[in-house]
């Protein structure tokens, strides 16, 4: 009797450790749900297909912009989507846009047209309260100079616009902007964190910038090799200095949050703001599936529902502060499809 107690207590124990991690499901938070092709894009001319991604997004009031290449459309709450009157600069990709007061200012950037880039320094203005661009371009000349994938925010009634890329140099001066009285030299961030292809967010009252990188030489047969960001950088109201913070590699057992061309948006929970960083490549180029929740009062990152088609150089917006908005590239940039993500 002993013995056969003894026998089926070890076959218990085998069998629960027999079981392999594959076993075992686990749920992250969130979930996330396709909103099928998006109508953004209209009727789009073949000219204009390699401007499907790397596009921007603006908020003035409850309407949300979105764009690429010298496209744009307007998106209510409630009421759909409309499109806008073309942006009337050059159509480009890797351009930044913030907003102060009505009024949003979309510059930088660069295009490709006959396999050759061309960066832009230009800012053009649209009035949100007119619902069109102002016909001349900002009249204050921006003083970094051209550059792509650089990253845009703003604290109170200053824009600060940095980093970037002009051709294989990466960039890392700021400037800061006021509409009365133009661009000013800000703190450039320290030649370790020179990066491009970051995300900048408000959550909080604080700014944060992160992911981002550089090109190092290309791998075999002209590979993508990147250097990654590791960490993070703070910059609180008021502050001429920026605060490392970091590095970060989320919860034990889960992704970190270095990747390059990621998309984000800023949910809104109970009165307290969280970042998210959705997908873009990894240090070869390579598709990322992962999402990254931070919590900036315990300046924490945790991971979420993956993104169920992973994307690079997609644009993040949200509506309500409520849902967040990623659009992806499909079928070589084609069109596009829109996910929504809700936690």
């Amino acid at each position: 009797m002993k013995c056969k107690f003894v026998i089926g207590f070890l076959f218990l124990i085998a069998s629960l450790f027999s079981c392999s991690d594959n076993d075992v499901e686990t749920t992250l938070a969130g979930e996330w749900r396709n909103e099928g092709e998006s109508v953004f894009l209209g009727n789009v001319l073949p000219e204009y297909l390699e401007y499907i991604n790397d596009g921007v997004s603006f908020k003035i009031g409850g309407e949300v912009y979105v764009g690429v290449g010298n496209m744009f459309s307007r998106v209510d709450n409630g009421e759909g989507d409309f499109h806008v009157d073309r942006f009337p600069g050059a159509a480009r990709k890797g351009a930044v846009a913030f907003v102060i007061g009505t009024k949003a200012y979309v510059g930088l950037g660069y295009s490709s047209a006959g396999g050759k880039e061309v960066y832009y320094d230009d800012f053009w203005v649209y009035d949100g309260e007119k619902r069109c661009w102002e016909p001349e371009l900002l009249s204050f000349p921006f003083p970094g100079g051209a550059r792509s994938n650089a990253v845009a925010f703003c604290l109170g009634n200053t824009a600060y616009v940095g980093t970037g890329r002009y051709e294989r140099e990466s960039l890392s001066d700021f400037y800061t902007f006021e509409p009365e009285k133009g661009w000013k030299k800000f703190t450039s961030i320290a030649e370790r964190h020179v990066v491009y292809g970051a995300v900048a967010f408000v959550a909080d009252g604080c700014a944060y910038m992160c992911t981002g990188g550089r090109l190092l030489e290309p791998l075999e047969g002209d590979k993508m090799n990147y250097y990654l960001f590791v960490g993070m950088l703070k910059l609180s109201p008021g502050s001429d200095q920026w605060e490392p913070l970091g590095p970060f590699d989320g919860e034990e057992g889960m992704s970190d949050i270095r990747r390059i061309h990621a998309s984000c948006f800023v949910l809104n929970r109970g009165g307290k703001d969280y970042a998210y960083i959705v997908s873009g490549a990894n240090k070869y180029n390579r598709p990322l599936a992962s999402v990254m929740e931070f919590n900036p009062r315990k300046e924490k990152w945790q991971e979420v529902a993956y993104l169920p088609e992973p994307t690079v150089k997609g644009v993040g917006f949200t509506l309500d502060g409520k849902e967040g908005f990623v659009t992806v590239d499909r079928d070589l940039g084609k069109y596009w499809t829109l996910w929504k993500f809700k936690r």
